[in-house]
């Protein structure tokens, strides 16, 4: 199968950031210049209707944008040294593999709320490092709790809010938290 530069462009245009510097850095050890390519839109964020459960969690965050109630946190305790880096493009990945995890809301013309999945999300992962003081455990904890309460705006996402807290030199606790819009007590399993 034979790819013309449109295919190839358009390819290029559905990579993940950190994959399309990957691509890049790949055509210029081959000799292809990248600009040399047709220059195509990006993707369009797809649209679709909401589910009932979506359509009613979609009703009491209007009642209440600053709620928590419909928060799932998540919580794991990684011992033993830990890549950052390659702990961020895991969650990239999994973020761009799961299209509920680029998934946000708006309000169609009739109030009703409507699904937009996003072409592509960056995640944020901060690193908060407690390693030095003298109570981190506690100070991890209200750290993973403030995480939890924050609120969160389902019309601009990401609803997938993840940090890490490193508590020790080996020890982090990497914390995770969606909205029930995007996920439920299953699916964290």
């Amino acid at each position: 199968m034979s790819l013309t530069k449109r295919d190839i462009a358009e390819r290029f245009a559905r990579l993940p950031a950190e994959k399309q510097q990957g691509f890049l850095k790949v055509l210029r050890t081959q000799g292809i210049d990248f600009s040399r390519l047709p220059i195509v839109p990006a993707p369009a964020a797809e649209r679709m209707p909401v589910s009932h459960a979506q359509a009613r969690q979609w009703f009491l965050w209007q009642l209440d944008r600053e709620s928590s109630a419909y928060h799932i946190p998540g919580g794991l305790r990684l011992s033993g040294p830990l890549d950052l880096g390659v702990l961020r493009s895991s969650l990239a990945a999994l973020v761009s593999r799961h299209a509920g995890l680029r998934t946000v809301f708006t309000r169609r013309t009739d109030g009703q709320a409507e699904q937009v999945v996003l072409p592509a999300l960056e995640l944020d992962v901060p690193l908060v490092d407690l390693s030095g003081e003298a109570q981190a455990e506690h100070l991890a904890q209200a750290h993973a709790k403030s995480l939890v309460q924050a609120p969160f705006d389902l019309t601009a996402g990401p609803l997938l809010r993840v940090k890490v807290i490193r508590v020790g030199e080996r020890e982090h606790v990497l914390v995770l938290v969606m909205h029930h819009i995007v996920s439920d007590g299953w699916s964290m399993g």
